[in-house]
C-alpha cells in the first residue's frame, strides 16, 4: 500500500479563522498532515508527503502528479464557509472527491467516520467539475491525470467556533489523524482494525517460551515486518491493546504510549 499525503496550501500563516485569529489553516494542516502519514506508517503503510517543510510550496496540479504508482492521494485541510465569516452552523466533514468517482467509496468513508468527531449531524461528499468538466481542484486533476486516485478531506470548519477550539488541540489532530489512518487502510485492503471496547484495554504479555521473545509486527500476521522502533516483548511487559483485526488472532497495541504494533493475542492476557 502507499499513499501520497498532501498537507493542504503551505507557510504557518494562510487562511486565518475569523472566529480565532491565532488559527491558521496552513499551520493546522502541515501538524495533521504528518499525523496521518504517521498513524499509516504505524499500520505497514508507505506514506509519503508531498513536500518536506511546512514552506516548500509545489503547485498544485505537480502536488496531484507526483502521486503517479501511488494507491491514494489525500489532500488534508479544514473548511471555510463560502464567505469566510464566522458560523456556529456548518462543522461538518467534507470531501471532495474526482468526478471520475474514483475516489467517491473512500470519500464516504472518511467523511462518515469524522462527522462523530465533530459532533455533527451529516458529513457531505461530491465533486466539483471545471468549463472543461475536469476536476476544479489543481491537486485533484493533477492526481486524476496520473491514475491516482484522489480527494481533499476538510477536517471541520475553522469559521466554526467550537471546530477552531477542537483543531486547536493536538490530541485532537491526533485523533482526526488516526481515524483517517484507518479508514484509508481498510479501504486499501488492509485488515479491519475493531475496537475492542469503549475504552481502551490494557494487556500483559504471558506465556511466551523460555529465552525467546514475542514479535511485534507492522501488520497483522506473522508475514508481516518487525516493528522498527520496538520489535521484541518479553514476558511481564505491559501494553495497551487499541484494537484487533477482523480474524481475532492478532491485537492492535500501543507500547510506551507511543509505539504502535501488531501481536499475536495467545500471548496478551487482558487484566
Amino acid at each position: 500500500m502507499k499513499v501520497r499525503v498532501d498537507p493542504g496550501h503551505y507557510g504557518k500563516y494562510v487562511n486565518q479563522s475569523p472566529v480565532d485569529i491565532t488559527y491558521y489553516e496552513s499551520a493546522t494542516v502541515w501538524v495533521l498532515g504528518n499525523y496521518v502519514a504517521e498513524e499509516l506508517r504505524k499500520l505497514g503503510v508507505q506514506a509519503d508527503l508531498s513536500r518536506n517543510s511546512i514552506d516548500e510550496n509545489p503547485s498544485l496540479v505537480t502536488r496531484g502528479t507526483d502521486s503517479e504508482g501511488y494507491d491514494l492521494f489525500v489532500s488534508i485541510h479544514t473548511n471555510a464557509t463560502g464567505n469566510s465569516q464566522g458560523s456556529d452552523v456548518a462543522n461538518w466533514p467534507v470531501c471532495y472527491v474526482q468526478v471520475s468517482g474514483a475516489s467517491t467509496e473512500i470519500g464516504n468513508r472518511i467523511g462518515k467516520a469524522l462527522m462523530p468527531l465533530f459532533n455533527a449531524n451529516k458529513w457531505e461528499c461530491y465533486s466539483v467539475k471545471n468549463a472543461n468538466g475536469q476536476d476544479w481542484y489543481g491537486v485533484l486533476r493533477g492526481a486524476a491525470s496520473v491514475g491516482t486516485p484522489g480527494l481533499i478531506v476538510e477536517h471541520g470548519f475553522h469559521t466554526c467556533p467550537a471546530d477552531v477550539a477542537l483543531l486547536k488541540q493536538d490530541s485532537f489532530l491526533r485523533k482526526l489523524a488516526q481515524t483517517d489512518a484507518k479508514v484509508i487502510y481498510e479501504y486499501l485492503g488492509g485488515q479491519t482494525i475493531v475496537n475492542p471496547s469503549s475504552n481502551m484495554l490494557y494487556g500483559v504479555v504471558e506465556n511466551v517460551p523460555k529465552n525467546d521473545t514475542l514479535n511485534v509486527r507492522i501488520g497483522p500476521g506473522a508475514n508481516y515486518d518487525l516493528l522498527k522502533e520496538y520489535a521484541h516483548l518479553g514476558n511481564g511487559n505491559q501494553i495497551d491493546v487499541v484494537g484487533r483485526d477482523d480474524t481475532q488472532k492478532w491485537f492492535y497495541i500501543r507500547i510506551e504510549g507511543k509505539y504502535f504494533g501488531w501481536v499475536n493475542r495467545s500471548y496478551v492476557k487482558i487484566v
